[in-house]
């Protein structure tokens, strides 16, 4: 009785509209535990959401705020670009082969245990800011789309590999883009949701720490707002941030389930 319930409840909760549903009621409860910390707190250094919300629609309305975002999603862009197109090739080459795969490991093992930190204070003392602010995204996007490339690679079904090496094409660049990357397509498109999301958030603490003057940004804007003693705009500028990258999620996620209805 308690397993036929069980796969009840299970199959009712697949439903979209609940889903989204349940998440909303988790969204809500969030902001209630701001509320309520904020209220227990009560102090201005650290504001409700009713006045953060307030700031974030006044906000809105201003040029500024969107040339602030503008950049910040243009830069994100080209860094996520160059990390797709290496990272992509690179991946490539190691789900072929082994060596090169080797070989790369070290690189890619550094890339994702090295402090975002320390690596945004060093390029900040080595290069100029705007090169900095697109190199650091890439530092973080990269090791995940070459490995979102090898492990598709690696799991294409043998039968599929086996049916390409018989007709002397596994290697092609034909049967590379019309069957290997399609293939392999549900984990790179799973790379991407990841790493534009931390390619974001990793983009903004460098614009956090770069700060200067002669950029534009989100977390520029944040820290201009620190510096100034206003938490309520800082906290503001972090809804934006939030809500860009929860778009971007849901844009993806939308874009990887039509992929999966057309492919399978």
């Amino acid at each position: 009785m308690r397993g036929k319930i069980n796969n009840t409840f299970h199959n009712y909760l697949k439903k979209p509209w609940l889903k989204a549903f349940i998440c909303f009621l988790g969204v809500l409860f969030i902001i209630f535990i701001w509320w309520l910390s904020s209220y227990l707190i009560n102090n201005s250094v650290y504001p409700g959401p009713g006045k953060v919300f307030s700031v974030f629609f006044a906000l809105f309305i201003e040029s500024k705020t969107w040339l602030a975002i503008g950049e910040s999603l243009l830069r994100l862009i080209i860094s996520f670009m160059i990390s797709f197109a290496i990272g992509g090739l690179l991946g490539i080459l190691s789900g072929y082969f082994e060596a090169v795969r080797l070989f790369l490991k070290p690189l890619v093992v550094l890339l994702k245990t090295i402090p975002t930190a320390a690596v945004i204070l060093l390029l900040i003392v080595l290069l100029k800011p705007n090169y900095t602010l697109i190199i650091v995204p890439f530092l973080v996007m990269f090791p995940i789309i070459y490995e979102s490339f090898v492990t598709g690679i690696k799991e294409i079904p043998l039968d599929i590999i086996n049916a390409l090496k018989v007709d002397g094409g596994d290697k092609k660049s034909n049967s590379l883009i019309r069957v290997i990357i399609p293939q392999a397509s549900p984990y790179i498109l799973l790379a991407m949701v990841e790493t534009l999301g931390l390619g974001l958030k990793s983009s903004v603490m460098a614009e956090i720490l770069v700060g200067s003057s002669r950029s534009n940004g989100i977390g520029i804007a944040i820290r201009e707002a620190y510096a100034y003693g206003y938490t309520d705009i800082l906290l503001a500028w972090a809804l934006y941030a939030i809500a860009l990258i929860g778009i971007v999620d849901i844009a993806l996620y939308f874009l990887q389930r039509h992929f999966n209805k057309d492919h399978y």
